[in-house]
């Protein structure tokens, strides 16, 4: 019995239970860097990202239209998210204030 409990309570830790299963939700991360200002909205639904738009005060230009179009379909992970914003973003300061975004809020 005590088995069966511990495996239950451990399928409840997991990634496809907490976003795979769970209702659909938006999640908006925010964040500041020096100088600057994040906000990421994303639109989930089966744990995979259904819509992303991201606002910035930041100087630098980038277009994150790709970004956005990339994060489509991308599971709500910190690694597969990290994987699409390496190759969607050009800006290494860009890509170093939302990896750092990511690995914070999720």
């Amino acid at each position: 019995m005590e088995g069966e409990v511990l495996k239950e309570a451990k399928a409840y830790e997991e990634w496809t239970w907490n976003y795979g299963k769970a209702p659909s939700f938006d999640l908006t991360l925010e964040g500041n860097s020096p100088g600057e200002f994040l906000k990421w909205i994303c639109r989930r639904k089966k744990g995979r990202i259904q819509e992303a738009a991201i606002n910035t005060d930041c100087i630098f230009t980038e277009d994150f239209h790709p970004l956005t179009e990339d994060l489509v379909g991308t599971p709500l992970t910190a690694k597969d998210i990290e994987e699409v914003l390496q190759k969607s973003l050009t800006n290494p300061d860009i890509i170093r204030d939302l990896r750092s975004l990511v690995r914070e809020k999720l």
